[in-house]
């Protein structure tokens, strides 16, 4: 069964996926570096894997949404979001970056939704 997907529910999913990547990142950050007591409650309770495992599963459904509607040209690994001029950024990172993770991507469109 395929399913519908329309330029504007493809523009939302773009920015929803990025949302979602940039808070797990931050998530896996107080996970791996901050001590337990000071980590929030979706940190804490969340194992790592899990976390890591939530982007994974979000990075598959948002191929799937670019593949269908011919949009999917590739995607970059970010680093940790940084406030810039009062907007949040998120650096684009290579595989010998401390922040380096394999799932953090935020995908690349090549046709204008």
């Amino acid at each position: 069964m395929t399913m519908k997907v329309t330029p504007a529910k493809t523009a939302r999913a773009i920015t929803r996926h990025k949302n979602l990547i940039r808070a797990l990142k931050e998530s896996v950050y107080a996970k791996r570096h901050v001590p337990l007591e000071n980590q929030g409650d979706f940190v804490k309770e969340r194992s790592l894997e899990r976390l890591i495992g939530m982007a994974e599963g979000i990075n598959a459904l948002m191929e799937a949404v670019l593949f269908e509607n011919n949009c999917y040209n590739g995607f970059s690994y970010i680093g940790l979001p940084k406030i810039v001029d009062g907007y949040e950024v998120a650096p684009i990172i290579g595989d010998a970056h401390p922040e380096y993770d394999d799932w953090a991507r935020e995908y690349i469109i090549f046709k204008p939704l």
